[in-house]
Order: C-alpha cells, then sequence, then structure tokens
C-alpha cells in the first residue's frame, strides 16, 4: 500500500434548509491548504481571506442551484453568498473553531 491512497476522503452535509446538501473534505492536502496563509502588508495573516480560502478548498460538490435551478459553480461569489449559518456550520463539522473565526470576523 503506497503513502498517495488516491481519493481524498469527503463528508456530505445537509444544510440548514434540508433539500440541500455540501460534501467536503474531511481532510486537505497541502496543495489545497496553503493558499490559506496569505499575509497582510504588514506580515500579519488576512485572517478573512484566509477563511474564504478555507471553505472554497474544503467544498468538494454541492447541490445548490441558481434561480433557475442550474447547478450553481464553487466560486469565491457563491462562496460569499451562503448563508452565515450555513458557512459556519460547514465550517464546524470541518472541525475549525468557530468561536475564533467569529472573534477574528468582529475586529
Amino acid at each position: 500500500m503506497g503513502y498517495f491512497q488516491g481519493e481524498q476522503p469527503t463528508k456530505k452535509i445537509e444544510l440548514t434548509d434540508k433539500a440541500y446538501w455540501v460534501e467536503i473534505f474531511t481532510e486537505l492536502r497541502w496543495g489545497q491548504s496553503k493558499q490559506f496563509f496569505r499575509a497582510t502588508k504588514d506580515g500579519e495573516v488576512d485572517m478573512v481571506a484566509s477563511a474564504d480560502a478555507y471553505l472554497l478548498a474544503l467544498i468538494k460538490d454541492w447541490n445548490l442551484t441558481e434561480v433557475d435551478d442550474q447547478k450553481a459553480p464553487i466560486d469565491a461569489d457563491h462562496i460569499n453568498n451562503l448563508s452565515q449559518d450555513d458557512a459556519l456550520l460547514i465550517l464546524t463539522v470541518a472541525g475549525i473553531n468557530t468561536e475564533a473565526a467569529e472573534k477574528a470576523k468582529k475586529n
């Protein structure tokens, strides 16, 4: 059995509207996670950009749709239009510390 096992494990999450779901990776690869470390001009980590990149990298698939009932693309614009409850649900299931995320968002 080799080190590189192929498919990443995933988990399907029902959103607050039970008709919709999001499939997330339960573990990320280095290539997916290194994009989270975005520094500001003063060398600090940009928590908002990092959280957005993390959420985008976590999502493998979903059944979320546009107004015309076509499947919405998984991109930054649609991630930003998730309800706060659903975004926090995804992050919580993925294991992020949502209390710290909320605190960073308020600052």
